[in-house]
């Protein structure tokens, strides 16, 4: 499945480059991100996006911009647990890193300013789950840590609905903002429960 995806991306990809005014570019970025759905106490966490893209000019208002992006994205919570014997603090992060490849339509409202939206297939990277506890019991203080690989309890594709805007604030500068709608459940082990990714992307970008 995903290579048939990635080969439709390039296939729809060189097409339009061959028959369409492009430019190439490179963007990074800051990511907001959370989970969704069945779970509780999830906190945003802040990672980043790196990638490249390429935009097709159809019109003077309309483009269409295909992209390949890292991604590091996940969420974070904190616990709190007391008796008579003492108590300790416990924080939890999951760490997820993606490669995803939106693909976005472009309408330029005024000369330099633009709406986007369109769909986005991710690939899961990298997934990790860290826990670390702190506090005292009988009075002796203790801090502890562990980290565990979780990729295999999810799942490898994900899907999503991106919504933006943007301005291009000279020739190749410009910046944009972008809002990742998660459609689809990243839990496998849980047939209970459903969970999606959210993100929110702020964006520089350099184009050719």
């Amino acid at each position: 499945m995903k290579k048939g995806l990635l080969t439709a991306f390039t296939a729809l990809t060189f097409g339009l480059t061959q028959a369409q005014d492009v430019k190439f570019g490179t963007k990074v970025g800051l990511n907001i991100s959370n989970l969704t759905g069945d779970i509780e106490d999830a906190n945003s966490k802040i990672g980043f996006h790196i990638g490249g893209f390429a935009e097709i000019k159809v019109s003077d208002m309309f483009s269409l911009q295909p992209e390949i992006l890292y991604s590091t994205q996940g969420t974070k919570s904190e616990q709190n647990y007391s008796d008579i014997s003492g108590g300790f603090k416990l924080d939890l992060t999951q760490n997820l890193s993606y490669l995803n490849i939106p693909v976005m339509a472009k309408l330029y409202v005024v000369e330099k300013f633009y709406i986007e939206v369109g769909p986005q297939v991710g690939f899961l990277l990298n997934a990790e789950q860290k826990a670390k506890a702190t506090g005292s019991y009988f009075g002796q203080p203790f801090n502890q840590s562990q980290t565990v690989d979780n990729k295999d309890d999810l799942n490898s594709t994900d899907f999503a609905v991106n919504f933006g805007l943007g301005i291009n604030l000279t020739k190749n500068f410009g910046a944009g903002f972008r809002y990742s709608l998660g459609l689809s459940d990243i839990d496998k082990a849980d047939s209970r429960s459903e969970i999606q990714n959210s993100n929110i992307g702020i964006s520089v970008f350099y184009s050719y």
